[in-house]
Protein backbone atom coordinates (compact mmCIF):
# COMPACT_ATOMS: atom_id res chain seq x y z
CA UNK A 1 0.00 0.00 0.00
CA UNK A 2 1.54 3.30 -1.10
CA UNK A 3 -1.23 5.67 0.08
CA UNK A 4 -5.04 5.79 1.62
CA UNK A 5 -6.23 4.87 -2.08
CA UNK A 6 -4.28 1.71 -2.10
CA UNK A 7 -6.25 -0.25 -0.12
CA UNK A 8 -7.87 -3.57 -1.85
CA UNK A 9 -10.06 -5.86 0.69
CA UNK A 10 -8.91 -9.50 -1.34
CA UNK A 11 -5.05 -8.26 -1.12
CA UNK A 12 -5.43 -6.98 2.39
CA UNK A 13 -7.59 -10.44 3.50
CA UNK A 14 -4.79 -12.46 1.81
CA UNK A 15 -2.10 -10.54 3.83
CA UNK A 16 -4.35 -10.76 6.81
CA UNK A 17 -4.00 -14.76 6.43
CA UNK A 18 -0.61 -14.87 5.22
CA UNK A 19 0.13 -13.22 8.75
CA UNK A 20 -2.43 -15.34 10.60
CA UNK A 21 -0.84 -18.43 9.07
CA UNK A 22 2.90 -17.68 11.20
CA UNK A 23 0.50 -16.43 14.63
CA UNK A 24 -0.95 -19.96 14.20
CA UNK A 25 2.11 -21.38 14.13
CA UNK A 26 3.51 -20.23 17.07
CA UNK A 27 2.21 -22.48 20.24
CA UNK A 28 1.40 -19.47 22.56
CA UNK A 29 -0.70 -22.06 25.18
CA UNK A 30 -0.22 -19.50 28.17
CA UNK A 31 2.05 -22.36 29.62
CA UNK A 32 4.68 -21.21 27.25
CA UNK A 33 6.56 -18.45 25.58
CA UNK A 34 5.56 -15.63 23.37
CA UNK A 35 8.83 -14.17 22.71
CA UNK A 36 9.15 -16.15 19.39
CA UNK A 37 5.63 -14.30 18.24
CA UNK A 38 6.65 -11.24 19.58
CA UNK A 39 10.02 -11.38 17.56
CA UNK A 40 7.63 -12.09 14.15
CA UNK A 41 5.65 -8.84 14.74
CA UNK A 42 9.04 -6.79 15.50
CA UNK A 43 10.38 -7.82 12.38
CA UNK A 44 7.10 -7.18 10.44
CA UNK A 45 7.18 -3.55 11.96
CA UNK A 46 11.13 -3.42 11.07
CA UNK A 47 10.64 -3.85 7.45
CA UNK A 48 7.62 -1.87 7.31
CA UNK A 49 10.15 0.97 8.69
CA UNK A 50 12.24 0.56 5.81
CA UNK A 51 10.13 1.00 3.06
CA UNK A 52 11.13 4.12 1.26
CA UNK A 53 7.05 5.06 0.89
CA UNK A 54 5.94 5.44 4.76
CA UNK A 55 4.71 8.73 5.93
CA UNK A 56 5.16 7.96 9.85
CA UNK A 57 7.60 6.00 11.57
CA UNK A 58 6.50 2.60 13.54
CA UNK A 59 8.08 2.83 17.02
CA UNK A 60 7.69 0.07 18.71
CA UNK A 61 8.70 -1.39 22.87
CA UNK A 62 9.54 -4.62 24.45
CA UNK A 63 7.37 -4.36 28.33
CA UNK A 64 8.28 -7.02 30.15
CA UNK A 65 7.01 -7.84 33.79
CA UNK A 66 9.42 -5.68 36.22
CA UNK A 67 11.98 -7.73 38.05
CA UNK A 68 10.30 -7.63 41.51
CA UNK A 69 6.78 -8.52 39.83
CA UNK A 70 8.52 -11.70 37.95
CA UNK A 71 8.16 -14.99 38.29
CA UNK A 72 8.64 -18.23 36.75
CA UNK A 73 5.71 -17.84 35.08
CA UNK A 74 6.63 -14.88 32.77
CA UNK A 75 10.34 -16.77 31.56
CA UNK A 76 10.14 -16.19 27.66
CA UNK A 77 6.93 -14.03 27.97
CA UNK A 78 6.62 -10.26 26.64
CA UNK A 79 4.32 -7.87 25.81
CA UNK A 80 4.71 -5.03 22.69
CA UNK A 81 4.16 -1.66 22.65
CA UNK A 82 4.19 -0.31 19.12
CA UNK A 83 3.09 3.41 17.79
CA UNK A 84 2.62 4.80 14.06
CA UNK A 85 2.40 7.85 14.01
CA UNK A 86 2.80 10.82 16.52
CA UNK A 87 6.00 12.84 17.93
CA UNK A 88 9.37 11.74 18.96
CA UNK A 89 8.16 12.47 22.46
CA UNK A 90 5.75 9.64 22.53
CA UNK A 91 4.21 10.88 26.12
CA UNK A 92 2.80 13.88 24.60
CA UNK A 93 0.83 12.02 22.19
CA UNK A 94 -2.73 9.92 22.94
CA UNK A 95 -4.32 8.02 20.22
CA UNK A 96 -6.20 5.02 18.99
CA UNK A 97 -5.17 1.73 20.43
CA UNK A 98 -5.99 -1.77 19.05
CA UNK A 99 -4.93 -4.18 22.17
CA UNK A 100 -5.32 -8.06 21.95
CA UNK A 101 -3.67 -11.07 23.79
CA UNK A 102 -1.04 -13.38 22.29
CA UNK A 103 -1.68 -16.54 24.40
CA UNK A 104 -4.31 -19.13 23.56
CA UNK A 105 -5.77 -22.25 25.47
CA UNK A 106 -4.69 -25.65 25.21
CA UNK A 107 -5.79 -28.00 22.51
CA UNK A 108 -4.96 -31.38 25.14
CA UNK A 109 -7.66 -34.14 25.09
CA UNK A 110 -9.57 -32.45 22.40
CA UNK A 111 -10.78 -34.13 18.94
CA UNK A 112 -8.80 -31.85 16.19
CA UNK A 113 -9.28 -32.85 12.19
CA UNK A 114 -6.23 -31.21 11.32
CA UNK A 115 -3.16 -29.51 13.13
CA UNK A 116 -4.43 -26.61 15.08
CA UNK A 117 -0.55 -24.67 14.89
CA UNK A 118 -1.45 -25.19 10.89
CA UNK A 119 -3.76 -22.86 9.48
CA UNK A 120 -5.76 -24.28 7.32
CA UNK A 121 -8.10 -22.52 5.13
CA UNK A 122 -11.24 -23.30 3.15
CA UNK A 123 -13.75 -21.16 0.76
CA UNK A 124 -15.33 -19.70 3.75
CA UNK A 125 -13.04 -20.22 7.05
CA UNK A 126 -9.83 -20.30 8.52
CA UNK A 127 -8.97 -22.98 11.05
CA UNK A 128 -6.73 -23.21 13.74
CA UNK A 129 -5.76 -22.53 17.56
CA UNK A 130 -6.44 -18.86 18.12
CA UNK A 131 -7.87 -18.35 14.58
CA UNK A 132 -11.03 -16.42 16.41
CA UNK A 133 -9.12 -16.05 19.92
CA UNK A 134 -7.79 -13.96 19.15
CA UNK A 135 -4.88 -14.20 16.76
CA UNK A 136 -6.97 -13.17 13.65
CA UNK A 137 -7.89 -9.63 15.16
CA UNK A 138 -4.13 -9.78 15.48
CA UNK A 139 -3.47 -10.37 12.02
CA UNK A 140 -5.74 -8.19 11.02
CA UNK A 141 -4.43 -5.17 12.66
CA UNK A 142 -0.93 -5.91 11.36
CA UNK A 143 -2.04 -6.69 7.78
CA UNK A 144 -3.39 -3.09 8.12
CA UNK A 145 -0.14 -1.49 9.20
CA UNK A 146 1.19 -0.29 6.11
CA UNK A 147 -2.45 1.59 5.25
CA UNK A 148 -1.90 3.35 8.80
CA UNK A 149 1.59 3.90 8.05
CA UNK A 150 1.13 5.73 4.61
CA UNK A 151 -1.67 8.01 5.66
CA UNK A 152 -1.35 12.02 7.29
CA UNK A 153 -2.53 10.51 10.76
CA UNK A 154 -3.95 13.49 13.04
CA UNK A 155 -2.78 11.12 16.02
CA UNK A 156 -1.04 8.30 16.26
CA UNK A 157 -2.66 4.21 15.85
CA UNK A 158 -0.82 2.24 18.86
CA UNK A 159 -0.90 -1.60 19.33
CA UNK A 160 -0.77 -3.58 22.51
CA UNK A 161 0.05 -7.24 22.26
CA UNK A 162 -0.43 -8.78 25.36
CA UNK A 163 0.50 -12.51 27.10
CA UNK A 164 -1.21 -14.14 29.77
CA UNK A 165 -4.55 -13.21 29.04
CA UNK A 166 -6.19 -16.92 29.25
CA UNK A 167 -4.92 -17.10 32.71
CA UNK A 168 -5.62 -14.07 34.98
CA UNK A 169 -4.47 -10.95 32.27
CA UNK A 170 -1.44 -11.29 33.99
CA UNK A 171 1.01 -9.80 31.11
CA UNK A 172 -1.21 -6.98 30.27
CA UNK A 173 -1.29 -5.05 33.71
CA UNK A 174 2.56 -4.86 33.19
CA UNK A 175 1.93 -2.78 30.08
CA UNK A 176 -0.80 -0.59 31.59
CA UNK A 177 1.50 0.28 34.48
CA UNK A 178 3.33 2.56 31.71
CA UNK A 179 0.35 3.97 30.15
CA UNK A 180 0.15 7.88 30.94
CA UNK A 181 3.77 7.60 32.16
CA UNK A 182 6.41 6.28 30.17
CA UNK A 183 3.79 5.61 27.45
CA UNK A 184 1.18 7.57 26.07
CA UNK A 185 -2.03 7.61 28.06
CA UNK A 186 -4.67 6.52 24.89
CA UNK A 187 -7.96 8.30 24.11
CA UNK A 188 -9.32 4.88 23.48
CA UNK A 189 -8.89 1.56 23.16
CA UNK A 190 -10.36 -1.32 21.04
CA UNK A 191 -9.70 -4.81 22.45
CA UNK A 192 -10.77 -7.22 19.64
CA UNK A 193 -12.12 -10.14 21.36
CA UNK A 194 -14.15 -11.76 19.12
CA UNK A 195 -17.62 -9.88 19.31
CA UNK A 196 -19.03 -11.28 15.65
CA UNK A 197 -18.24 -7.72 15.33
CA UNK A 198 -20.73 -6.10 16.96
CA UNK A 199 -20.04 -3.66 19.83
CA UNK A 200 -19.68 -4.92 23.45
CA UNK A 201 -19.78 -2.56 26.44
CA UNK A 202 -19.77 -4.53 29.15
CA UNK A 203 -18.43 -7.79 30.70
CA UNK A 204 -18.59 -9.83 33.88
CA UNK A 205 -16.07 -9.85 36.32
CA UNK A 206 -14.11 -12.83 37.20
CA UNK A 207 -12.55 -14.24 40.66
CA UNK A 208 -10.80 -17.64 40.31
CA UNK A 209 -10.82 -19.11 43.81
CA UNK A 210 -9.43 -22.30 45.57
CA UNK A 211 -10.55 -23.95 48.50
CA UNK A 212 -8.85 -26.31 51.08
CA UNK A 213 -10.35 -28.47 53.13
CA UNK A 214 -8.46 -30.79 56.09
CA UNK A 215 -10.04 -33.37 57.65
CA UNK A 216 -8.77 -36.53 59.13
CA UNK A 217 -7.92 -39.74 57.94
CA UNK A 218 -9.04 -43.70 58.79
CA UNK A 219 -10.61 -46.82 57.64
CA UNK A 220 -13.91 -46.04 55.78
CA UNK A 221 -15.47 -49.36 58.02
CA UNK A 222 -14.90 -46.55 61.20
CA UNK A 223 -16.01 -43.37 59.84
CA UNK A 224 -17.08 -42.35 63.16
CA UNK A 225 -13.15 -41.83 63.75
CA UNK A 226 -12.15 -39.65 60.66
CA UNK A 227 -13.64 -36.74 58.95
CA UNK A 228 -13.81 -37.38 54.93
CA UNK A 229 -12.29 -34.21 53.54
CA UNK A 230 -14.10 -35.26 50.18
CA UNK A 231 -17.70 -35.46 51.49
CA UNK A 232 -17.04 -31.76 53.50
CA UNK A 233 -16.23 -30.61 49.51
CA UNK A 234 -19.16 -31.78 48.30
CA UNK A 235 -21.24 -29.96 50.74
CA UNK A 236 -19.41 -27.02 49.75
CA UNK A 237 -19.95 -27.44 46.00
CA UNK A 238 -23.65 -28.10 46.93
CA UNK A 239 -24.06 -24.77 49.10
CA UNK A 240 -22.04 -22.77 45.59
CA UNK A 241 -24.88 -24.52 43.80
CA UNK A 242 -27.15 -23.50 46.00
CA UNK A 243 -25.89 -19.60 45.61
CA UNK A 244 -26.12 -20.19 41.74
CA UNK A 245 -29.30 -21.26 42.01
CA UNK A 246 -30.96 -18.66 44.00
CA UNK A 247 -29.35 -16.12 41.19
CA UNK A 248 -31.16 -17.70 38.54
CA UNK A 249 -34.32 -17.74 40.20
CA UNK A 250 -33.94 -13.71 41.28
CA UNK A 251 -33.01 -13.35 37.44
CA UNK A 252 -36.05 -15.18 36.47
CA UNK A 253 -38.43 -13.40 38.76
CA UNK A 254 -37.00 -9.94 37.96
CA UNK A 255 -38.51 -7.53 35.48
CA UNK A 256 -35.55 -5.73 34.11
CA UNK A 257 -36.36 -3.22 31.31
CA UNK A 258 -32.57 -1.53 31.57
CA UNK A 259 -30.27 -1.48 28.26
CA UNK A 260 -28.31 -3.93 27.41
CA UNK A 261 -28.02 -7.81 29.12
CA UNK A 262 -25.76 -10.47 30.33
CA UNK A 263 -26.77 -13.97 28.98
CA UNK A 264 -27.02 -15.39 31.14
CA UNK A 265 -28.32 -12.38 32.93
CA UNK A 266 -27.17 -13.39 36.44
CA UNK A 267 -23.73 -14.13 38.34
CA UNK A 268 -22.25 -17.44 37.29
CA UNK A 269 -20.70 -19.43 40.06
CA UNK A 270 -18.96 -22.85 38.44
CA UNK A 271 -17.26 -25.37 40.08
CA UNK A 272 -14.05 -26.87 37.49
CA UNK A 273 -11.75 -29.38 39.35
CA UNK A 274 -12.25 -31.31 42.56
CA UNK A 275 -9.40 -33.66 43.70
CA UNK A 276 -9.11 -35.36 47.23
CA UNK A 277 -8.32 -38.93 48.74
CA UNK A 278 -6.10 -41.82 47.97
CA UNK A 279 -8.15 -44.99 47.57
CA UNK A 280 -11.83 -45.74 48.01
CA UNK A 281 -11.82 -47.52 51.44
CA UNK A 282 -9.41 -44.63 53.13
CA UNK A 283 -11.36 -41.60 54.86
CA UNK A 284 -10.10 -38.70 52.87
CA UNK A 285 -7.65 -36.16 54.74
CA UNK A 286 -7.05 -33.72 52.32
CA UNK A 287 -9.15 -32.58 49.63
CA UNK A 288 -9.79 -29.22 47.14
CA UNK A 289 -11.71 -27.79 44.86
CA UNK A 290 -11.20 -24.76 41.93
CA UNK A 291 -14.01 -22.35 41.24
CA UNK A 292 -15.06 -19.28 39.50
CA UNK A 293 -17.50 -16.34 39.79
CA UNK A 294 -18.24 -14.39 37.29
CA UNK A 295 -20.34 -11.53 38.46
CA UNK A 296 -23.11 -8.76 36.90
CA UNK A 297 -22.32 -5.08 37.44
CA UNK A 298 -22.78 -3.95 40.69
CA UNK A 299 -22.46 -7.62 42.37
CA UNK A 300 -19.85 -8.34 45.00
CA UNK A 301 -18.26 -11.36 44.26
CA UNK A 302 -16.47 -11.13 48.00
CA UNK A 303 -20.01 -11.83 48.94
CA UNK A 304 -20.21 -15.34 47.72
CA UNK A 305 -17.03 -16.08 48.66
CA UNK A 306 -18.02 -14.84 52.38
CA UNK A 307 -20.89 -16.83 52.47
CA UNK A 308 -18.75 -20.11 51.86
CA UNK A 309 -16.84 -19.28 54.52
CA UNK A 310 -19.87 -18.68 57.07
CA UNK A 311 -21.48 -21.96 56.04
CA UNK A 312 -18.06 -23.20 56.76
CA UNK A 313 -17.54 -21.37 60.15
CA UNK A 314 -21.05 -22.37 60.92
CA UNK A 315 -22.02 -25.46 59.73
CA UNK A 316 -19.33 -27.50 58.82
CA UNK A 317 -16.22 -27.16 60.93
CA UNK A 318 -17.94 -27.42 64.32
CA UNK A 319 -19.08 -30.97 62.86
CA UNK A 320 -15.57 -31.58 61.91
CA UNK A 321 -13.69 -30.71 64.90
CA UNK A 322 -16.02 -32.59 67.46
CA UNK A 323 -14.07 -35.78 65.71
CA UNK A 324 -10.51 -33.83 64.52
CA UNK A 325 -9.82 -30.38 66.11
CA UNK A 326 -7.19 -29.71 63.64
CA UNK A 327 -9.94 -29.67 60.85
CA UNK A 328 -9.72 -26.83 58.34
CA UNK A 329 -11.68 -25.20 55.35
CA UNK A 330 -9.68 -21.92 53.53
CA UNK A 331 -10.34 -20.38 50.14
CA UNK A 332 -7.81 -18.68 48.63
CA UNK A 333 -8.34 -15.93 45.72
CA UNK A 334 -6.01 -16.80 42.74
CA UNK A 335 -6.91 -13.83 40.83
CA UNK A 336 -9.32 -11.21 40.56
CA UNK A 337 -10.36 -9.55 37.51
CA UNK A 338 -12.78 -6.45 37.58
CA UNK A 339 -15.95 -6.08 35.65
CA UNK A 340 -15.80 -3.91 32.17
CA UNK A 341 -19.43 -1.08 32.87
CA UNK A 342 -21.25 0.15 30.27
CA UNK A 343 -19.90 3.77 30.09
CA UNK A 344 -22.41 5.02 26.90
CA UNK A 345 -20.35 8.18 27.01
CA UNK A 346 -16.87 6.91 26.72
CA UNK A 347 -14.88 8.23 23.90
CA UNK A 348 -13.90 4.27 22.66
CA UNK A 349 -17.58 3.81 22.52
CA UNK A 350 -18.78 6.61 20.66
CA UNK A 351 -15.41 6.13 17.83
CA UNK A 352 -16.47 2.11 17.75
CA UNK A 353 -20.43 3.15 17.10
CA UNK A 354 -19.64 6.15 14.99
CA UNK A 355 -17.69 4.00 12.55
CA UNK A 356 -19.09 0.88 12.52
CA UNK A 357 -22.92 1.79 12.27
CA UNK A 358 -23.85 -0.63 15.27
CA UNK A 359 -26.32 1.12 17.65
CA UNK A 360 -27.48 -1.83 19.43
CA UNK A 361 -26.17 -2.58 23.30
CA UNK A 362 -24.44 -5.68 23.72
CA UNK A 363 -23.10 -6.99 27.01
CA UNK A 364 -20.29 -10.29 27.21
CA UNK A 365 -20.66 -12.42 29.81
CA UNK A 366 -16.87 -13.80 29.01
CA UNK A 367 -13.84 -11.67 30.58
CA UNK A 368 -11.26 -10.08 28.89
CA UNK A 369 -9.01 -7.54 29.27
CA UNK A 370 -11.20 -4.09 29.06
CA UNK A 371 -11.93 -3.74 32.50
CA UNK A 372 -8.69 -3.44 33.43
CA UNK A 373 -8.31 -0.43 31.29
CA UNK A 374 -11.16 0.96 32.23
CA UNK A 375 -10.22 0.66 35.56
CA UNK A 376 -6.87 2.15 35.09
CA UNK A 377 -8.93 4.93 33.63
CA UNK A 378 -8.98 4.45 29.92
CA UNK A 379 -12.02 4.65 27.81
CA UNK A 380 -12.24 0.82 26.05
CA UNK A 381 -14.76 -1.05 24.49
CA UNK A 382 -14.76 -4.67 22.23
CA UNK A 383 -14.87 -4.86 18.97
CA UNK A 384 -13.48 -8.06 16.64
CA UNK A 385 -13.69 -10.88 14.26
CA UNK A 386 -15.33 -14.15 14.71
CA UNK A 387 -17.93 -16.16 17.11
CA UNK A 388 -17.18 -16.66 21.02
CA UNK A 389 -19.13 -19.44 20.81
CA UNK A 390 -15.76 -21.09 18.32
CA UNK A 391 -13.48 -20.14 21.47
CA UNK A 392 -11.56 -22.46 23.34
CA UNK A 393 -13.24 -25.62 20.94
CA UNK A 394 -11.48 -28.14 18.95
CA UNK A 395 -11.01 -27.00 15.42
CA UNK A 396 -11.61 -23.56 16.31
CA UNK A 397 -12.07 -21.37 12.98
CA UNK A 398 -12.95 -17.73 12.40
CA UNK A 399 -15.45 -16.79 9.25
CA UNK A 400 -13.55 -15.15 6.38
CA UNK A 401 -16.13 -12.57 6.19
CA UNK A 402 -15.58 -11.45 9.81
CA UNK A 403 -12.06 -11.02 8.43
CA UNK A 404 -12.50 -9.17 5.77
CA UNK A 405 -15.18 -7.32 8.30
CA UNK A 406 -13.05 -6.13 10.52
CA UNK A 407 -10.53 -4.95 7.88
CA UNK A 408 -12.80 -2.50 6.45
CA UNK A 409 -13.65 -0.61 9.76
CA UNK A 410 -9.77 -0.30 10.19
CA UNK A 411 -9.93 0.95 7.03
CA UNK A 412 -12.56 3.37 8.15
CA UNK A 413 -10.73 4.25 11.06
CA UNK A 414 -7.41 5.07 9.28
CA UNK A 415 -9.44 7.62 7.15
CA UNK A 416 -11.12 9.03 10.80
CA UNK A 417 -7.75 9.47 12.68
CA UNK A 418 -6.51 11.77 8.75
CA UNK A 419 -9.21 14.10 9.47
Amino acid sequence: MNNSESYNIDKSLQNCLDILKHLVGFNTVSSNGNSDLIGYVQDLLNTQNKANNNANNIEHQLIYAPPDKADERDKDKVNLWAMIGGTNNAKDNAGIALSGHTDVVPVTGQDWQTDPFTLHVTKDKAYGRGTCDMKGFLACALAMVPYFASLPLKKPLMLYFSYDEEVGCRGVQHLIDQLGKKLPAPEAIIVGEPSNLKTLSAHKSMVACETFITGRAGHSSNLQKGVSATMIAARLVNFIHQMLAENQQQASEKNDNAIGSFDPPYSGLHVGVIEGGIAFNIIAEKARFLWDIRTITNDDPNRYIQRLQQFADDVLLPEMRVIAPESSIVTHQNHALPNFNYQPDSAAEHLVRRLSGDNSVSFASYMAETGLFQKAGFPSIIYGPGDIAQAHQPNEWVHLDQLRGCLDFLYQLGQDMSR
